[in-house]
């Protein structure tokens, strides 16, 4: 009975064997398989990552055809507000080159002018020094003049009050002949009376200058 069931262990041992190796194998596999799922997932990922870069991509490359036409579009303006600030530039300085030389034209017509202002500024000058000096000589003349006649005045008053007393002498003896002629009348003392009154005039001047 053992002899006969002997293949048979055999066989099982056998059968056993195999169906270990097509468990590994099966088991191979089904990991085989799971990685396959996993990777095809991981590739559906990648796949919907690709897709959404590439609709980030489109969407940059749009993006950036705006900015570029953007960019392009302000370049031109650039080159334009260029093209009108050298423009600008170029009228000014030819406004500034017209003004210069009209500037400069005045001035050369100026020139005779301003020599001539300064030729009458000069003259004015010498005027004025000269009136400066002729007002300090006049009045010094003028005050040599005041003091001559203070002294002609001194020497007049001087005069006067020596001739004084001796007028008086005269009007005194003027009247004096007057009251003895009066009953016969005298040529001289016709002279007297005519005298006298102009002695009298006399010392009313004199009387009228020392006061």
């Amino acid at each position: 009975m053992i002899k006969r069931n002997l293949p048979l262990w055999r066989y099982a041992i056998k059968a056993h064997e195999k169906l270990t190796k097509q468990h590994s194998k099966i088991q191979d596999v089904h990991e085989q398989l799971v990685a396959a799922k996993t990777v095809e997932k991981e590739v559906k990922a990648r796949k919907a990552k690709l897709n959404d870069e590439s609709v980030s991509v489109m969407s940059f490359d749009a993006q950036i055809v705006d900015w570029q036409g953007k960019v392009h579009e302000m370049e031109e303006r650039l080159k334009g507000k260029v093209k009108e600030r050298n423009q600008i530039i170029a009228d000014e300085n030819q406004k500034l080159g017209a003004l210069s030389s009209e500037i400069e034209g005045k001035l050369q017509c100026l020139e005779p002018r301003e020599k001539k202002v300064e030729a009458t500024i000069a003259k004015a000058s010498n005027l004025c020094s000269e009136a400066a000096s002729a007002r300090t000589a006049a009045t010094a003349e003028q005050q040599k003049i005041r003091s001559k006649f203070n002294s002609i005045v001194k020497a007049f008053n001087t005069y006067m009050d020596s001739v004084d007393p001796f007028l008086e002498r005269v009007e005194e003896v003027g009247r004096q002949s007057a009251g003895e002629g009066a009953s016969a009348p005298d040529p001289s003392a016709a002279v007297t009376t005519k005298t006298t009154p102009r002695a009298s005039a006399m010392s009313k001047k004199r009387a009228r200058k020392r006061t």
